[in-house]
């Protein structure tokens, strides 16, 4: 054992202990539905308010994100939808049924009637 220990040192090596070890930063992840059926939603915008940082939920209607420091709000979007806004208060996991926007503003901008 000495003899490891006395090559481990002739050798250079260096052993080196960190009580603090490197700051991850913080993610979310989630699944997005549709309210009244349940179904995951594709291609649902999240992103972080007051950021250009976002992405999409996948085909399955999950997402995942590395969230930016200070970062308190996520803003839902997806057309035909309510956009919502939703705290993160350090939520590693946000789950949200959007529910489908009705108003005759929407159907109207989508040039339907």
């Amino acid at each position: 054992m000495l003899l490891a220990i006395s090559i481990f040192f002739i050798l250079g090596g260096t052993l080196q202990v960190s009580a603090n070890p490197p700051m991850q930063q913080p993610q979310v992840k989630g699944l997005i539905t549709d309210i009244d059926t349940g179904s995951p939603l594709q291609n649902v915008t999240i992103w972080v308010k007051g950021t250009a940082k976002g992405t999409k939920t996948a085909e399955d209607g999950t997402y995942a994100m590395e969230l930016p420091e200070g970062s308190k709000t996520l803003i839902i979007s997806c057309s035909g939808y309510l956009t919502l806004q939703v705290d993160i208060e350090s939520r590693p996991e946000i789950n949200i049924a959007l529910t489908k926007d009705t108003s005759p503003e929407s159907s109207s901008a989508w040039g339907l009637q």
